[in-house]
């Protein structure tokens, strides 16, 4: 059965290549008002709403173009009505005599309207739910298996047979009878192959509180991985560890020349309008959980302990306008164009972006770079994204069982009692 797709200004705002599928495209007149209306937009919607403009003023200058069809207005008094009536004439039309007429949208209030008048609708780029992903899972092992593993302790990796299924770079927690087995995590490198853990990583004094963070640590620490994702409710340490991390290779080993942090502009509430200053300055305030984090940090280690940076290191980092040179706050405005060499970049509330930045993102990292993704899917604030379309759930569903790229879910919050108790009831 042919399909004919008719498009709401949703899916043309968020992807314009939409426009450039196979099969033949309604555009409703309500579609083309909201094109135009935002191509002085800032970010994705306008180059969106303007390579759709471009896209159709081609399409229009050719002879001939079967695919699209300009629907006019029919009066109905709301958007999704006059979407849901465009649906209505197009499948009483015989130009689409016998197609699946199919309403393409990202909104949820038009697709529920949709089906409860019996229309197809479907929302664009969606790449599903990503809650059977988490990086890590059980794996029960025998009495004989475990002594096996336990018996060489200076060998870094072994092998176990009949271990199908596991993805490359997945963690695993044994269990002997249903009982975990402790200290025994380890990452499967694929082929039955498993590599053991550093239990206690070195991490600026940080020291892992439980096992997804000695996962995130060990995915941070190889640099055989070189992109990694962490998903995690606030607390539960995703942004801290990475930090650590960051600061242990960067201004002790010296394994990446700096750190370069990022994250999408989106406000939570409302809005305070345009901030002061230079691109630090204005920054400052949008990355002020790291800045809290290198507080932490930097408090933790005061005074010069073993294996800990020193006090006065990390306080030269405080004052971003002097530390470019191991740390740079970059908006994700200024990435795009640019190649990032050596670098280890961290990507926060990576929820808020869209696939198209996070595309430009990760498409940045040069030689001899590392970025780590990490947000918290529950806390979306930007309109034009949900759990199943956003930046981070991109990148775990393209990228899993990648063997550059390793994911884990941190489950347990770690802040603080009441961070625990406020994430679970709230």
């Amino acid at each position: 059965m042919n399909r004919t797709i008719i498009l709401d200004s949703s899916a043309i705002l968020h992807n314009w290549h939409v426009l450039a599928g196979s099969g033949k495209v309604v555009i409703p007149h309500c579609a083309l008002l909201d094109i135009e209306k935002f191509q002085n937009e800032p970010g994705d919607v306008g180059d969106n709403a303007r390579g759709a403009a471009h896209y159709l003023s081609g399409a229009m200058s050719r002879d001939r173009d079967t695919r699209l069809f300009f629907w006019p207005g029919n009066g109905c008094p709301s958007h999704n009505e006059r979407i849901l009536q465009t649906a209505v004439e197009v499948q009483g039309d015989k130009r689409f005599f016998n197609d699946e007429i199919v309403i393409l949208t990202k909104l949820v209030s038009l697709r529920a309207l949709a089906g409860a008048n019996g229309v197809l609708s479907e929302d664009y780029d969606d790449v599903g739910l990503v809650e059977e992903i988490s990086g890590w899972r059980e794996m029960p092992v025998s009495v004989e298996e475990m002594e096996e593993i336990l018996s060489d302790k200076d060998a870094e990796t072994f092998r176990l047979e009949g271990r199908e299924g596991l993805a490359v770079n997945e963690y695993v927690v044994c269990t002997v009878e249903g009982e975990r087995c402790r200290g025994m995590i380890y990452r499967h490198l694929g082929n039955g192959v498993f590599r053991k853990l550093d239990l206690k990583p070195h991490l600026c004094g940080i020291v892992p509180r439980n096992e997804e963070q000695v996962m995130l640590a060990n995915s941070l620490y190889d640099p055989g991985i070189h992109l990694v994702s962490a998903i995690g409710r606030a607390g539960s340490g995703k942004t801290l560890i990475a930090l650590a991390a960051a600061l242990q290779q960067v201004v002790v080993k010296h394994f990446y020349k700096k750190i370069i942090i990022t994250r999408p502009i989106m406000p939570v509430g409302r809005d305070l309008g345009y901030l002061p200053g230079d691109v630090n300055e204005k920054m400052s305030e949008w990355i002020r959980p790291f800045m809290n984090n290198l507080e932490f940090i930097r408090d933790l280690n005061d005074g010069n302990g073993k294996r800990k940076l020193a006090n006065s290191k990390i306080a030269s980092l405080m004052n971003l306008s002097e530390c470019k040179d191991t740390l740079e706050v970059l908006p994700i405005t200024y990435i795009r164009g640019s190649s990032i060499n050596n670098s280890f970049i961290i990507v926060d509330e990576a929820q808020n972006a869209t696939p198209s930045e996070m595309k430009t993102i990760i498409t940045r990292a040069g030689e001899g770079s590392k970025i780590v993704i990490a947000g918290d899917i529950d806390q979306i604030d930007n309109r034009f994204l949900s759990h199943e379309c956003n930046g981070l759930t991109m990148v775990v569903k393209k990228f899993w069982n990648q063997p550059l790229y390793s994911h884990v879910t941190l489950t347990q919050v770690e802040r603080s009692p009441l961070a625990d108790l406020a994430a679970n009831l709230l």
